[in-house]
C-alpha cells in the first residue's frame, strides 16, 4: 500500500513537473523529431566563450563533461549567478557525459528513485526545477538575440536547450521523470526554432 500510494505522489510530481515545463515555452511548440540515439542532436553547439570564466575553463580543462560542468553551472544558478550560468550553459559539451552522482537526480536510476522516500524524491526534483529555471534563461536570452536580428546567436541559445532535452530524454538509464524533463525541454526547443525559421526573410 505504501509502495502504491508513493509511486502515485510521485506520478502526480512528474505530471505537475511536466506541466510547469511546457508552461516555460511560448505557445506554438511544434512536435519535436525522433530523437536519433546514435548522434547528438543538430551536431554540436558552438559555444560563446564568455573572457575566463572560471567554470568553463576549469570543465573544459577535465574534458568538458557534461555531468562536472553542468553541476557548476547549477551551482552559480542557485546561488544567484544568473547571468553567468546562462552563458557558460553554452559551453557545455553535451557529447561528452561523464559521470553523475547519486546524489544528483541526473544519476539516479528509475528504481533508484522510486526507492527514495517522498522528502529526498522532492530534494532530487528541486534540483530539475532549477535546471528548467536556467533553461528559460537560456530561451529568454535566445528570444532577445531573435528580437535584435540576430538569429545565429537566437539559434546558439535554442539550441543548447534542445541539446540539453535530447541528452536527457535518450538516456535510459535516467529516472522516468529526468526523461520526460528532457523530452518537454526539446519539444519546446523544437517550437521555438520552429518560429524562429518562421520569422526568417523570405529569399526572392
Amino acid at each position: 500500500m505504501k509502495a502504491g500510494c508513493r509511486r502515485t505522489r510521485r506520478v502526480c510530481a512528474v505530471l505537475a513537473l511536466a506541466f510547469a515545463l511546457t508552461a516555460c515555452g511560448c505557445g506554438g511548440e511544434r512536435a519535436s523529431p525522433p530523437i536519433d540515439k546514435g548522434s547528438p542532436a543538430s551536431g554540436p553547439v558552438q559555444p560563446v566563450r564568455t573572457g575566463g570564466e572560471q567554470a568553463g575553463k576549469t570543465a573544459q580543462e577535465g574534458g568538458d563533461r557534461v555531468a562536472a560542468h553542468l553541476r557548476e553551472v547549477l551551482a552559480m544558478w542557485s546561488r544567484g549567478d544568473k547571468d553567468k550560468a546562462t552563458k557558460e550553459f553554452l559551453l557545455i559539451n553535451w557529447q561528452k557525459p561523464g559521470e553523475f552522482s547519486k546524489e544528483s537526480a541526473f544519476g539516479l536510476t528509475e528504481q533508484e528513485f522510486i526507492a527514495l522516500p517522498p522528502n529526498e524524491q522532492n530534494k532530487k526534483s528541486a534540483e530539475l526545477v532549477e535546471l528548467k529555471g536556467l533553461c528559460r534563461s537560456v530561451l529568454d536570452a535566445g528570444r532577445t538575440a531573435a528580437a535584435r536580428g540576430d538569429r545565429e546567436q537566437a539559434k546558439r541559445h535554442i539550441l543548447a536547450v534542445q541539446q540539453c532535452g535530447r541528452f536527457l530524454a535518450q538516456d535510459a538509464a535516467m529516472s522516468a521523470v529526468v526523461q520526460l524533463m528532457g523530452k518537454a525541454l526539446d519539444q519546446i526547443a523544437s517550437g521555438e526554432l520552429g518560429k524562429l525559421d518562421s520569422a526568417a526573410p523570405k529569399k526572392r
